[in-house]
């Protein structure tokens, strides 16, 4: 019983039988423990020298004679501390490395599904939902090697997506990458900023109803993101034609304006 204890505090089977009989019989020569517990000297001797390191066991020597001892059983739970630490910097580990994986994986898919779909010569189309669909999104557009062009009402934004987005913004502009959008006239700023060289925004002066929704035109994709608090979703649509098709309108709508 002791011994399992022992065991699971981290010890080995004969670091468990050292300890387990110098706890309970007191202070021992190493020849007399070895014969006690049916161990080979040498054995016996390694584990002590491991005990004493543990500090579960101490050494003394009097005229020549060394005898052994146990130490305080306080200092099992120093161990059991250790090891739980060691653990846990483990499973940090290996989450850290599975993390790194995932955003490598993450970063390859949009390349991944692009071969998949040409491929199969059929539209590729993939569903997200949640904060991270969004952001997903937001970061395949910023592997685009050409102008983006977006539809966005953002009258119904949370915080959550308004963080994301400044975000977004940044990178984007340190990529170099152009946007040119066309927005509602009630989602112009009151104070309007200094647009930057990358970004030019249009308004649709009709009064149409809010669609609480983007849409990003990029690099023969398109995509959908819905921008209202209650449900959040995104759409990614791959196909020449389709792309086409809005990117043209994209255009023709922006020179009418």
């Amino acid at each position: 019983m002791k011994n399992n204890i022992l065991k699971k505090a981290g010890l080995t089977d004969v670091q468990s039988e050292i300890y387990s009989f110098l706890l309970e019989n007191g202070e021992f020569k190493a020849s007399e423990v070895a014969k006690k517990i049916k161990r080979p000297r040498g054995v016996v001797y390694k584990g002590l020298d491991e005990l004493i390191s543990l500090k579960l066991v101490e050494k003394t020597e009097d005229k020549g004679i060394t005898r052994f001892q146990a130490d305080h059983p306080g200092n099992l739970e120093k161990i059991l501390e250790e090891k739980e630490k060691s653990t846990i910097r483990e499973i940090n580990d290996k989450k850290n490395k599975l993390a790194l994986d995932k955003k490598s994986l993450t970063s390859a898919m949009p390349e991944f599904v692009s071969m998949f779909n040409l491929s199969r010569s059929k539209p590729g189309v993939r569903f997200f939902e949640g904060i991270e669909g969004i952001e997903y999104i937001l970061n395949d557009t910023l592997t685009s090697k050409s102008e983006i062009y977006t539809y966005a009402d953002t009258s119904d934004t949370n915080d959550e997506i308004i963080k994301l987005n400044d975000s977004y913004v940044k990178q984007r502009i340190s990529q170099g990458i152009a946007k040119k959008i066309i927005t509602l006239e009630s989602n112009r700023p009151a104070n309007q900023p200094q647009e930057d060289t990358l970004t030019k925004t249009k308004y649709i002066k009709n009064e149409i109803p809010p669609f609480k929704t983007a849409m990003q035109i990029y690099d023969g994709k398109i995509s959908y993101q819905t921008l209202n608090n209650n449900e959040m979703i995104a759409v990614l649509i791959e196909d020449k034609n389709i792309y086409s098709f809005h990117k043209n309108f994209f255009e023709y709508l922006w020179n009418s304006l």
